[in-house]
């Protein structure tokens, strides 16, 4: 019988096969085949299995024979079926990047039990990434996913810290599972034009610059509990955002931290605030009025001049004049 299969480059290839071959033995083909061809190439002593995906589901039942396969699921077409390989530890940068493999062809990854690392840039520039599975992995170092752009989906629960750039510019990237995170490292997120919501876990304690800045689809964002400094730009642009929910473990906002959230109009700042930095909320052209403690030390254009500022938070210097046409900014006291 013959059946297309999607190789490792993405391009479909046909399998002549009989049709008493079980998934495990073709499995078995495929791999050493792929060995065959890699021989010269170092990635391939890391290839330690194939997995075979119908529909991005993985066929489970190892001994079923390709016949019955074929009796229940259409195996002609070319959403036939895919292939998902595994590596073997460690998975090391100098591996990946300078083995001559074209690892941006690679479409899913299983990381192996036991690694509890990716060290930098380990799958960067993987643009036909799809998914990934990381069990044990604690620690993602710089840029360990960037510029995957095919990468719709993340789960990450036994992170603990996520690098800095880890998955900048995932562009199809929607949803990301965080567990365990305690640090969100510079510019982690950025660019990730996709991503829609962002619930970050009460064990999250640094949230670094830039990491969600240029987001321009986030419209949902939790920010965990623990979180005591909001950094600089870190979301910045994130022009679909309508509101922001600022817990009251946060003391700092600083420069330009939500500047150009156009959208931007639900905002809660609690007493905890005593700063907020030049720029924080500078062309959030939807919000109109903010309460803030008496106690919040206000930096110079921290807000829009035509926002209402209400309940004793002076600035280092009034801009009411600004808007002669407008709602004027104003401060007052409690």
């Amino acid at each position: 019988m013959r059946i297309p299969v999607r190789q490792l480059s993405g391009e479909e290839k046909i399998l002549e096969v009989e049709a008493e071959l079980t998934i495990r033995e073709l499995k078995e083909r495929l791999l050493r085949d792929l060995q065959v061809e890699r021989s010269l190439d170092p990635l391939s002593a890391m290839l330690s299995e194939v997995d075979l995906l119908m529909a991005g589901e993985k066929l489970e039942n190892l001994d079923e024979t390709l016949e019955n396969l074929a009796a229940t699921r259409d195996l002609s077409t070319s959403c036939g079926l895919d292939m998902c390989f595994y590596l073997s530890p460690p998975i090391e940068t100098a591996s990946l990047l300078e083995s001559g493999l074209a690892v941006e062809d690679l479409r899913a990854v299983q990381v192996p039990s036991g690694v509890e690392r990716l060290d930098p840039h380990a799958f960067a520039r993987c643009r036909s990434l799809v998914t990934v599975s990381l069990p044990d992995v604690q620690v993602l170092k710089v840029a360990a996913f960037s510029g995957c752009s095919s990468l719709l989906s993340v789960s990450i629960p036994s992170v603990i810290i996520i690098g800095p750039q880890a998955f900048k510019e995932c562009t199809s990237l929607t949803t990301i599972t965080l567990g365990a995170a305690t640090t969100i490292g510079n510019q982690a997120f950025k660019n990730c034009s996709a991503l829609t919501r962002i619930d970050l876990p009460d064990s999250v304690t640094y949230l670094w610059e830039e990491a969600f800045m240029g987001c321009k689809s986030l419209s949902n964002v939790t920010l965990s509990t623990s979180l005591q400094v909001i950094n600089a730009f870190t979301f910045r642009a994130c022009r679909l955002l309508p509101a922001i929910y600022i817990p009251p473990s946060v003391q700092k906002i600083n420069y330009g931290a939500f500047c150009d959230c156009s959208a931007l109009r639900d905002l809660s700042i609690p007493d905890s605030v005593k700063q907020i930095g030049p720029s924080c909320f500078r062309g959030c052209a939807s919000l109109s009025q903010v309460t803030l403690s008496h106690g919040t030390s206000l930096e110079i254009d921290a807000f829009d001049p035509c926002v209402h500022v209400l309940h004793g938070a002076m600035p280092r210097a009034s801009p009411a004049e600004a808007c002669e046409s407008r709602t004027q900014f104003r401060t007052g006291s409690s």
